[in-house]
């Protein structure tokens, strides 16, 4: 069975359960924000790099356990990108033609990369969520991501050898070695006013490489690392005036 099956079956059991424990002890809602963050690999002495803003919207639903444990899954649009410039370096074979004879020839390369990343996910965080209170909760899971469109592109200045070749501003598009699925962990803290109002303030941290494991290039593992602030409003009303929204 495939990962998005198992997914799809999950949330159904979800919505079904909640229909199960009762309109009482179940919360519909809608939620917006930002997220902030880059994918982040261990950088380079001399590589620097900006932060992505991007859009997080989307809808959750909430089931209660009891008066401090509830159980949370949405689905956000995320927008989740980034902007590097790093060197590179390395050893390489470089091809010449001699009399008609192709020969590769063992040398050396070093640069600079500069790119950007521009990845589209749709998240389904998957959080426990416990009370501290009647208005604050701190939430904690796992998030899975799926990718609806990737984006890793931009150009390099490279020297081969001490006279071999040198290219600038040669562009490059790797977009299509991002992986279809992410894993992360999620945790958020929330807070929900009278009026039914949610502020969640999260941090995401990436279990894997976004890239596809085949893809040497990368010579370290690159996660999703962000930041994220939302607020999200609880659309039905519930006996228990219990907060809704997190993530």
């Amino acid at each position: 069975m495939s990962l998005f099956r198992m997914i799809i079956i999950t949330l159904a059991i979800i919505v079904w359960a909640g229909g199960d424990i009762g309109a009482q002890n179940r919360s519909w809602g809608i939620k917006g924000g930002v997220s902030l963050g880059t994918p982040y690999m261990k950088p380079e002495e001399g590589s620097s790099g900006s932060l992505g803003l991007g859009p997080r919207l989307g809808a959750f639903m909430r089931l209660k356990f009891n008066d401090k444990l509830y159980l949370q899954v949405e689905a956000l649009y995320s927008v989740k990108g980034g902007n590097y410039k790093t060197p590179v370096s390395g050893d390489t074979l470089y091809e010449q033609i001699l009399l008609g004879d192709t020969f590769n020839i063992p040398t050396w390369y070093n640069g600079w990369v500069e790119g950007e990343f521009g990845n589209i996910y749709i998240d389904f965080p998957l959080q426990a969520r416990y009370q501290l209170s009647p208005r604050f909760g701190m939430l904690l899971g796992p998030q899975i991501s799926y990718l609806l469109r990737g984006k890793n592109k931009g150009t390099a200045d490279i020297q081969i050898g001490e006279n071999y070749s040198t290219v600038t501003d040669e562009p490059f598009d790797i977009s299509d070695k991002i992986n279809k699925w992410d894993y992360s962990i999620i945790l958020v803290a929330s807070y929900e006013s009278y009026s039914r109002l949610n502020f969640d303030l999260g941090l995401s941290f990436g279990l894997k490489s976004i890239f596809e494991e085949g893809y040497t290039e990368m010579d370290g593992v690159v996660r999703n690392i962000y930041l994220s602030g939302t607020i999200g409003y609880r659309i039905t009303k519930t006996t228990s005036g219990a907060p809704v929204s997190g993530g």
